[in-house]
């Protein structure tokens, strides 16, 4: 395939969607498992134990920071490389890459060990030594993993994220009802391990390279560690509201904002897996373009449909949210109104992805100034959440504390890559778009406000399809306006109207 060709179809933003169906498929299956599974599991747990599970979740997560980041770079120099058509390079970054970050998983492994050997509740401590196995499993998971998304082996990775999405929630089914709490816990761990298994069986032909070279493991250490400190502080800021949630607030008020928070988690998983694939084709067709300006067009048109996409998702699980919680979690109904405000961290969450995907790049190199928003972001929500709290606000308030914050980030974040997207672009190319960002922005304040009103208050079946035709109805518009003119004029760059 020639390169121009091949460009091409990296820019064609219908094949992107058709590569990514196959996880989207997934993922709205294993969604709506997990949603059951989880459900039943709150209703089975109570507060009190999905505060466990949210406590354990949260280790996880931290545990993770401590990470250097040596497989996150040595899949992005993969890329490079594999763009530039140099295939033996790519495995030497490879090899390297896995020694490196498995010599360096000793150190989360220990300070979790160390957590629950000082902790002084028991249940707390034995679900803590589940939480380690967990974190281990993953890490092993996730390094085999990594490696295949480094060579888009898309049909492989699509199968292992099905068996991924769908078993856990049966997993967590079946351990929550065998073995309760912990059965829960486990569920995680087991799903890693038979993932990597199934990888290891189906490709044992492939001949995965070990190699340990200190030069080459600086190399990875010097982009690593500014990914590793920005992933520490995305997710940081990310968990931020759950932190001030348990540091501030009863152990069942984590319970019932960790299970809102669930759902949020899936639903923006559903665009970071589209931006998984996305990010494969990027970093490989930058290696070759040496610039982000040609693809303008379909960064912005793609992320207009992400904003408006999450937005409508926002807007619509609004108004199920009332009749769903009284009817289906009833011990989590008091925190109804929350989760209505947290709906909206679905959009907000999403808002900044698409554009911090392309400062990861290479060839924008863009970490350490993104490191900084990140920083900036987590200053500022912990000063909003502070006051917050100190005012005697509740889940909700610390919910719009959340929002605020990351909408700050997303503005940050496509204000760093401006320059890189809109080099030598026509006069009012740039302020189109970001009206329309605007634009799509406030329809989801007007529509969660809107749904809030005292007319639309009713719980029931009937109210709850009322506001959600009033949702879908806003955002349809909303998209006819502002998303269709823009994707109108991308699909006449591909070719395709």
């Amino acid at each position: 395939m020639s390169s121009s060709r091949w460009q091409r179809r990296v820019l064609d933003l219908g094949a992107i969607l058709r590569t990514s169906v196959r996880f989207s498929l997934a993922n709205v299956a294993g969604g709506a498992l997990s949603s059951a599974a989880y459900i039943l599991a709150a209703r089975r747990l109570g507060p009190v134990g999905f505060g466990v599970v949210g406590f354990v979740q949260l280790w996880l997560l931290y545990a993770s920071f401590l990470k250097p980041g040596i497989l996150q770079a040595g899949y992005r120099e993969m890329l490079h490389e594999l763009g530039r058509d140099d295939a033996p390079r790519a495995m030497r970054i490879e090899g390297v890459a896995l020694v490196g970050e498995a010599a360096f998983l000793t150190v989360p492994l220990a300070l979790f060990m160390a957590g629950a050997v000082l902790q002084t509740d028991p249940l707390l401590r034995t679900a803590l030594l589940f939480g380690a196995a967990s974190f281990l499993a993953n890490a092993l998971y996730q390094g085999v993993d990594t490696i295949q998304w480094a060579y888009r082996r898309f049909t492989l990775t699509a199968r292992v994220n099905m068996l991924v999405k769908l078993g856990q929630p049966l997993l967590l089914l079946t351990g929550l009802y065998a073995f309760g709490l912990w059965g829960v816990l486990a569920a995680p761990m087991v799903t890693a391990l038979g993932a990597l298994a199934y990888y290891l069986l189906r490709t044992k032909g492939l001949h995965y390279t070990f190699a340990w070279d200190v030069r080459e493991l600086r190399g990875l250490l010097a982009v690593g560690l500014p990914f590793s400190l920005y992933g520490a502080l995305y997710w940081a800021f990310r968990t931020a509201d759950r932190s001030l949630v348990a540091a501030a607030l009863p152990l069942a008020a984590l319970g019932a904002y960790s299970f809102a928070m669930t759902f949020i988690t899936q639903a923006c998983q559903l665009v970071s897996d589209f931006l998984n694939v996305l990010q494969a084709e990027l970093f490989t067709s930058l290696g070759k373009t040496g610039s982000v300006r040609p693809l303008a067009s379909r960064v912005t048109t793609l992320q207009l449909l992400i904003l408006c996409g999450t937005g409508a998702a926002a807007g619509l699980a609004q108004a199920a949210v009332p009749f769903a919680s009284h009817t289906l979690v009833p011990a989590f109904a008091e925190a109804s109104g929350a989760y209505e405000v947290m709906c909206l961290l679905v959009a907000s969450t999403s808002a900044s992805l698409l554009a911090t995907t392309l400062l990861l790049s290479k060839v924008v190199n863009g970490q350490k100034p993104l490191s900084a928003v990140q920083a900036g972001a987590l200053v500022l929500f912990g000063a909003l959440g502070t006051l917050t709290v100190s005012s005697g606000g509740g889940l909700g308030a610390i919910a719009w504390c959340a929002i605020a914050a990351q909408a700050a980030a997303a503005a940050a974040a496509w204000r760093l890559l401006h320059g890189h997207l809109f080099e030598g672009a026509p006069a009012g190319e740039a302020a189109v778009f970001y009206g329309r960002m605007a634009g799509l922005a406030a329809c989801a304040v007007a529509v969660h406000f809107l749904l809030r009103h005292p007319w639309l208050a009713d719980i029931s079946l009937p109210e709850a399809a009322l506001r959600a035709a009033v949702a879908a109805a806003a955002w349809t518009m909303a998209g006819l306006t502002l998303v269709r003119p823009a994707w109108r004029a991308s699909a006449a760059d591909d070719g395709m109207v």
